[in-house]
């Protein structure tokens, strides 16, 4: 009997847990953010000025947040890398 007990209170937490985190990304998504300008010619220039070559994963990754960053609502992203060999 504990068992079950356990099992629906733990259901609920999980169900509470998943509502406050829906209305708390909607509250995000509704509230106003900066929006950043696109890249100018001089971060162009200082990109292109750096001595490694992205690699299509960074690429991505970077194209992905400056799309955030321009974007009107709070940005809601975390990049996370691995250091290797080379270019760190």
């Amino acid at each position: 009997m504990h068992g079950r007990s356990l099992n629906r209170n733990t259901k609920k937490r999980v169900k509470d847990i998943a509502k406050d985190l829906i209305l708390l990304y909607a509250k995000r998504m509704a509230s106003p953010g900066y929006s950043f300008s696109p890249d100018s010619y001089l971060q162009r220039e200082l990109e292109a000025s750096f001595i490694y070559e992205d690699t299509p994963d960074q690429l991505t990754a970077s194209m992905a947040v400056k799309e955030d960053m321009e974007a009107s609502h709070p940005m809601d992203r975390l990049v996370c890398g691995d250091v290797g060999f080379g270019k760190n």
